[in-house]
């Protein structure tokens, strides 16, 4: 998947683990949208083990995702992470 391709909501929830699923939609048993979904995600970080597509839709989303600062950060220095480790 390129960079610049945007992934539904269904992408990203199909990336996750059951036990992800469970610890990130707190009992709902689908997203509601993908913007609810990364704020989730988000908000979970790091109790679940992200995959790089979904740490790359939370870096690319992070300007409308209300988080706070240690959260964004937090993505960040994932994101900077995989980059190095895929390089």
């Amino acid at each position: 998947m390129m960079f610049c391709e945007e992934m539904t909501k269904e992408q990203i929830w199909a990336l996750l683990t059951p036990k992800e699923r469970e610890i990130i939609a707190g009992g709902c048993h689908k997203p509601l949208d993908k913007t609810w979904l990364l704020k989730r995600i988000g908000q979970a970080f790091p109790a679940v083990g992200l995959k790089f597509p979904i740490v790359k839709e939370l870096f690319k989303n992070l300007k409308k995702l209300d988080f706070p600062e240690e959260n964004k950060w937090l993505i960040s220095f994932y994101y900077d992470y995989f980059l190095m480790q895929n390089a």
